[in-house]
């Protein structure tokens, strides 16, 4: 991709996709705390668009553009759509990674991606935090502000070379009842809520736990 901002978002997932099995083997059917940090969506919000991926559906902003499914590895499928495009960055984006055969459970995933957040992203002070989630075995969530360096449109020689905007990111790493393995960053420069409201939608598919 030529956004760094997707890039960047791209980043942060794949940091964990090679290192991600998860061994629980029964149907999450906890409730969602009323004061949960994150609470799943009821319905699809307005001005937004649903996506079936199979193991999971989501529902991003509809003016995000879906880019082509990549598998940056034999076990991992990435979907990754990316917000408006100012000066030829993008402004905000998700991308939604299943994994099949993970390496490590949703609570090792979702440490290793703070880790790599705080090393990588300038994230500071991330602690996962362990959520409940519809359908799903464990449930993993993770807030920050991320700082990703992003060239000026338009650099002189008077210019800094880059600017590093906040970035607010959330990510979600479910474990599912047939062994598959979701993670998902969505991030916004625009909006503290976007990313939270995406993740909000991700809804864990019944075809997930059969077999």
């Amino acid at each position: 991709m030529n956004l760094r901002l997707a890039a960047a978002l791209v980043a942060t997932a794949f940091a964990l996709s090679a290192c991600s099995g998860s061994d629980s083997d029964s149907e999450g059917t906890a409730t969602v705390p009323d004061d949960q940090v994150i609470q799943p969506a009821d319905g699809t919000p307005s001005g937004f668009t649903e996506t079936d991926l199979g193991a999971v559906s989501i529902a991003v902003p509809s003016d995000w553009d879906k880019q082509p499914e990549a598998q940056p590895a034999d076990n991992i499928t990435s979907t990754v759509w990316r917000g408006q495009v100012q000066d030829g960055i993008a402004t905000g984006g998700v991308d939604v990674r299943v994994i099949t055969d993970p390496q490590q459970p949703a609570d090792k995933a979702a440490q290793a991606l703070a880790i790599s957040a705080m090393a990588t992203l300038g994230g500071r002070n991330i602690e996962p935090q362990e959520i409940v989630w519809p359908k799903a075995s464990s449930a993993y969530f993770l807030e920050y502000e991320a700082q990703a360096p992003i060239p000026t449109a338009s650099p002189s020689a008077s210019a800094s070379p880059a600017v590093t905007p906040e970035l607010a990111t959330r990510t979600l790493v479910l474990d599912l009842a047939d062994g598959t393995q979701v993670q998902v960053t969505a991030l916004s420069a625009d909006s503290q809520d976007v990313p939270a409201e995406v993740l909000s939608t991700v809804v864990v598919k019944a075809e997930a736990n059969e077999g």
